[in-house]
């Protein structure tokens, strides 16, 4: 079983295939393709693969940096059909970080658009193993036959030349479970990101379990509207593999911008959303009463599920369940969407679990749990304390391999039992449902649900001769759930005095100076691990005998 065989399943009757897959929006036409012009499409590129890039089954992988997109789909299905593993990046990381997974996993090609290439000009001569860029946009831009020595190509061209190929690759490779799908790279404590290992069998186990929970409720008429990022496992499988294991059609969001005008036109069933997209939904919803006198009326009587109908309306009309992962999402807010009768879940994974562990069961109460194991899955809580409290093991046919040439980390994720030691921390009722309790590892996790190891950032600012020590924490702002990135820096003042002619500068001085240290040493960052509030103190960070930060120390520190 593999992937692109949960796709190929569509296309052995005329039903099938003439089924929608993919629905999008481009240059303001709506377009869409079914499962039987999308196979045309994946044929087309797995032959330029084999041809033209040279690429062999279990051989070096690929990567795809690119925003959601129709293409990304189809290239992801083409090479997985090939047997050949797929890194996705972030198009946002910055360029070292792009290059520092790029060769970390040895990658052949990346395809992308025209909109990157001034990164892949930046980094080309850095990432030698990559012998070709391939752009799903080359002829609409006129993109170079060449950049930095390498080759340029266009996906369009070389699928096109190929459909004229009487090969038929697919077939030769004989995909299977084992086979490596994804190499998925997460943020690491050593200052670099660490290449989980997830396999077909990995994905589809996950996938087939997350269908089981909810078959009663799923067919081959939803469609799931697709705005969270696919180079991210949650979306990943809950957006691209389910939907194509029930025969059911992906709609693309546009934009962030354009998501009520998105789902009003295309109607989606399901949706996969993180905590920070959940707010804005309800803050819209809100928003929209607020300024409706009616609206405002009906509210202040407390008859506000009169108003159910019209808020559906403007979420398309079909939403039958919306699915919420990725980060904690508060208890509250969940509770205030299902009075509006929105019917919304939450759930629990993590990458190297591909992705979902647990989930909360559609007309289940147990509001603010994370749910029960899915199917086949098994969950341990390690080491409990007086509470009940303990470490989520996993283990299961959804557990990854370990991580890409990383045997250390390997061995400190995946037990000699196949345990997966998670990090999280949680109890379990007497109904066998888990929440969520703190962390064991030193992890943030802000509203969108993207992971950032404060170890990483540390070791970032900790090389700037000004900096005697460092600490990165995650801080709440307002009561709001999900972290965002804060450090609290400690000056090396005889460093300060040594430039300022031996005597110590004012310390207002220092303090600009520390921040404006911090901004400059978080540039080679990604974004969303920037430290967002920077404390300077002159005091040492308190440390253990063994000489580590004691971080409980600093948690909640920043809070504001």
């Amino acid at each position: 079983m593999s992937i692109y065989s949960f796709f190929a399943n569509n296309l052995k009757d005329d039903e099938g295939r003439s089924r929608n897959f993919l629905l999008f929006r481009r240059d303001g036409i709506e377009v869409r393709r079914t499962y039987g012009e999308s196979a045309e499409r994946v044929n087309n590129i797995a032959r330029a693969a084999a041809g033209r890039l040279a690429l062999r089954p279990r051989g070096a992988p690929v990567a795809i940096m690119l925003d959601n997109c129709a293409e990304w789909i189809e290239l992801y299905l083409a090479h997985n059909a090939l047997a050949v593993p797929v890194v996705p990046l972030d198009p946002k990381l910055k360029p070292q970080e792009i290059a520092y997974i790029l060769n970390d996993s040895k990658a052949n090609a990346i395809y992308t658009d025209s909109h990157h290439v001034p990164v892949l000009q930046e980094i080309a001569a850095d990432i030698p193993e990559v012998k070709a860029f391939v752009l799903i946009d080359a002829k609409a831009h006129n993109a170079p036959g060449e950049i930095s020595g390498k080759q340029c190509l266009d996906l369009g061209a070389i699928a096109e030349e190929a459909a004229n190929s009487k090969d038929d690759p697919i077939a030769a490779a004989a995909v299977n479970d084992d086979d490596i799908a994804s190499v998925i790279y997460t943020s690491g404590t050593t200052g670099h990101p660490k290449g989980a290992i997830l396999t077909n069998g990995n994905f589809c186990a996950d996938a087939d379990a997350a269908i089981e929970m909810f078959k009663q409720f799923v067919n081959s008429s939803e469609s799931f509207f697709v705005v969270l990022p696919l180079f991210h496992a949650f979306s990943f499988n809950t957006n691209f593999i389910c939907p194509m294991r029930i025969g059911a059609s992906l709609q693309f969001a546009t934009s962030l911008r354009t998501i009520g005008e998105d789902m009003r036109a295309f109607k989606p069933s399901i949706i996969m959303a993180v905590p920070l997209l959940v707010e804005k939904m309800h803050d819209k919803i809100e928003d929209g009463i607020k300024k409706n006198f009616f609206g405002r009326w009906l509210k202040r009587l407390g008859l506000k599920r009169l108003l159910i109908p019209r808020i559906k309306a403007n979420f398309g009309g079909r939403l039958k369940l919306f699915i919420v992962g990725g980060a904690p999402c508060s208890a509250k807010l969940l509770r205030e969407m299902r009075a509006l009768d929105m019917p919304i879940i939450e759930g629990y994974g993590l990458t190297e679990a591909a992705p979902i562990v647990s989930i909360r069961p559609y007309d289940d109460n147990h509001v603010g749990t994370i749910g029960i194991p899915m199917p086949g899955v098994e969950v341990m809580l390690a080491d409990k304390d007086a509470n009940g409290v303990g470490e989520i093991l996993v283990r299961g046919p959804n557990v990854m391999k370990g991580y890409l040439g990383n045997p250390e980390a390997t061995a400190e994720a995946l037990d000699k039992d196949g345990w997966l030691h998670t990090g999280d921390l949680a109890s379990r009722d007497a109904d066998g449902f888990l929440t969520i309790r703190g962390r064991k590892k030193a992890l943030i996790v802000n509203r969108e649900g993207k992971n950032i190891y404060p170890e990483e950032v540390e070791i970032c600012i900790g090389r700037d001769r000004h900096v005697q020590d460092v600490v990165v924490v995650g801080y709440s702002s307002g009561g709001e759930v999900g972290e965002k990135v804060g450090v609290i820096v400690v000056p090396d003042m005889d460093y300060f005095a040594k430039e300022n002619g031996g005597r110590e500068p004012d310390w207002a001085k220092v303090e600009a100076k520390m921040r404006k240290v911090v901004a400059a040493r978080s540039k080679s960052l990604a974004d969303y691990k920037t430290p967002r509030k920077v404390a300077v103190q002159r005091d040492p960070l308190v440390r253990t005998s063994a000489g580590k930060v004691r971080r409980f120390t600093y948690q909640g520190a920043l809070n504001e």
